[in-house]
């Protein structure tokens, strides 16, 4: 079979509404593509809960009603870029240090761990007029401008003019609405450096094996020092103790 038009999802909201929508309103769909980073060769980067929502009810939904779902990994880890030593710096002091926690803002996890993956995915496994549907939403413009400068990449909900109240709605009746979003306003890997502090706060108290992951990784002597924009992973750690969500 030919795969002509691919639905790109980490099934999130917006991501999930864009299939939708291709359901809804007839709009032709061969299949979903989901990369998942992965943290270690065997640990997801996915968040537990969503992790087990997609392989749990999302992936089985669609494969229901005949859409094939694309799983890729990259053959690079979360750790295998933690651990990449630097030598070619313009800063001689950070030659021989891990390059460490990914930069807020600036993060190479997902452009070394997952645009190159389904980009090299796509480029190997589809025709190069492959049609992407990506979920971005009809309020906002910032991101369908950005869209518009990427051939081949087009967004169902901005031709139905589907916002984010809407998207919402559209899931939660199909009852594919991550239980992510019971702590956090959107999904992401448990490592990110853009992660809220209710979402660190969740992963300590309800994951806490992940946690001191990350505690152990903040032992090493790497380039970046912080976790986030202002903390170190122990400066969080110690904040997280005192801090309560109301």
């Amino acid at each position: 079979m030919e795969y002509k038009y691919i639905a790109n999802c980490s099934f999130g909201q917006d991501s999930i509404a864009s299939v939708l929508t291709a359901l809804k309103y007839q709009e032709p769909l061969d299949g979903v593509l989901y990369c998942e980073v992965m943290f270690d060769e065997d640990v997801s980067g996915e968040v537990p809960e969503h992790r087990d929502f997609i392989y749990g009810k999302a992936i089985p939904w669609l494969e229901s009603r005949g859409i094939p779902v694309f799983v890729v990994r990259s053959s690079r880890t979360y750790l295998d870029v933690f651990y990449q030593v630097i030598k070619n710096s313009g800063k001689p002091l950070l030659n021989g240090k891990y390059t460490g926690f990914p930069l807020c803002g600036r993060c190479h996890i997902q452009s070394r761990c997952k645009g190159r993956t389904l980009n090299a995915y796509v480029r190997e496994n589809f025709s190069s007029d492959t049609v992407q549907y990506i979920g971005i939403l009809a309020d906002e413009p910032y991101r369908q401008r950005r869209l518009e400068s990427s051939p081949g990449k087009i967004s169902l909900l901005c031709k139905h003019g589907i916002g984010r109240n809407d998207a919402e709605k559209m899931v939660k009746a199909a009852g594919l609405y991550s239980p992510v979003y019971e702590f956090s306003k959107r999904t992401g890997c448990w490592f990110c450096p853009n992660a809220s502090k209710r979402e660190l706060l969740h992963l300590k108290q309800h994951h806490s094996e992940l946690w001191d992951r990350l505690l152990k990784l903040g032992e090493e002597d790497t380039a970046s020092k912080r976790f986030d924009r202002y903390y170190t992973i122990s400066q969080l750690n110690e904040y997280l103790e005192e801090w309560q969500w109301y």
